[in-house]
């Protein structure tokens, strides 16, 4: 039996204990309410405007260069505009002139909340820069990203699953429709990027909201010419499920699970979803689906193709 002195240590610490969790918890209540508030914020602003012109404005404003290290407050906006329904939107207020579009985003800027903890450091500033050789073709991509080393993950990518049709056609979707958008926008219109900061958002000029709107309302066309999209990386306006609390949100930002999507679709048009993050939503929608390892055969060609073929040989041999 505990003696009398220990057995009040324990209910003093065990006291200690409740406040201190019931204090997280009044914290963590606080900080989602917040949260909460601010995401009803961004969407009753969003439901305003005409939904296409809002989902051409958001690609706009998270493909200028200078905001690249803004990714969350963008994921953020992306992933309450696609679970909203098209029916909430107004339509009432079109984004047809650059000054339309400077009063709608500034109005955003100013209510999309701070991450400093996941909004901590700045992505590679490129514009096509990097390219992937996909089919024979050298296809340009956005470098910098929440994934690092992109091209090792799409090379990666491209050995597991092999032989897999979709899953390589998927690919091959996210990386036509990041190259659609590198080719259509002259990177002289891309911004300066060199005072981007973590979490600072700045109005892109008028001549990439213009270039910039073009290549988004013309990729659809682009994509349809080339390519089909597994249902798993298309949804609906609507089919998004809306964050409710912070932990969740954050947790699936740093899961890649927060835009399992590379296509928003809306009355039958389907606009690019955080086109920087396409090849690793793949990557994550894949991840998910099958689990595989490289064929020997395709590591072999890898390989092969990196070695001076005189000293590398590759199989299946038949021993006898």
């Amino acid at each position: 039996m505990r003696s009398k002195k220990r057995q009040k240590h324990y209910k003093r610490q065990k006291g200690r204990k409740i406040t201190a969790n019931k204090r997280a918890d009044t914290i963590r209540g606080d900080y989602d309410e917040a949260f909460q508030n601010s995401v009803s914020a961004v969407r009753e602003h969003l439901i305003k405007y005409d939904c296409d012109d809002v989902c051409v404005s958001l690609n706009i404003s998270d493909i200028w260069l200078p905001n690249i290290g803004c990714q969350v407050k963008h994921i953020l906006a992306f992933v309450v505009a696609a679970g909203t329904s098209k029916n909430s939107y107004s339509g009432a207020r079109k984004l047809s002139t650059y000054d339309e579009f400077v009063a709608f985003i500034e109005e955003l800027y100013a209510l999309l909340p701070d991450f400093p903890s996941l909004e901590d450091y700045v992505p590679e500033r490129d514009w096509g820069s990097v390219k992937f050789c996909w089919d024979g073709i050298q296809v340009p991509l956005f470098y910098g990203a929440s994934l690092e080393r992109v091209p090792d993950f799409v090379e990666a990518y491209r050995l597991l699953y092999e032989g897999n049709a979709p899953a390589l056609m998927d690919m091959k979707a996210a990386l036509l429709l990041q190259a659609h958008i590198i080719n259509s926008v002259d990177s002289n219109l891309v911004g300066d990027a060199d005072n981007a900061a973590p979490g600072k958002l700045v109005v892109p000029s008028s001549a990439f909201w213009t270039a910039c709107g073009a290549a988004i309302r013309s990729t659809d066309a682009s994509l349809r010419a080339a390519v089909s999209v597994s249902i798993g990386l298309q949804k609906e306006i609507g089919a998004v499920l809306p964050p409710t609390k912070f932990a969740a949100f954050a947790d699936a930002v740093m899961t890649g699970k927060a835009l399992p999507l590379i296509l928003l679709e809306v009355d039958g048009y389907r606009y690019p979803w955080s086109a920087r993050a396409a090849t690793s939503a793949v990557i994550d929608h894949w991840s998910q689906r099958a689990k595989m390892s490289a064929p020997a055969t395709a590591v072999a060609r890898f390989v092969q193709d990196r070695i001076d073929n005189r000293n590398c040989f590759a199989g299946p041999f038949e021993l006898r």
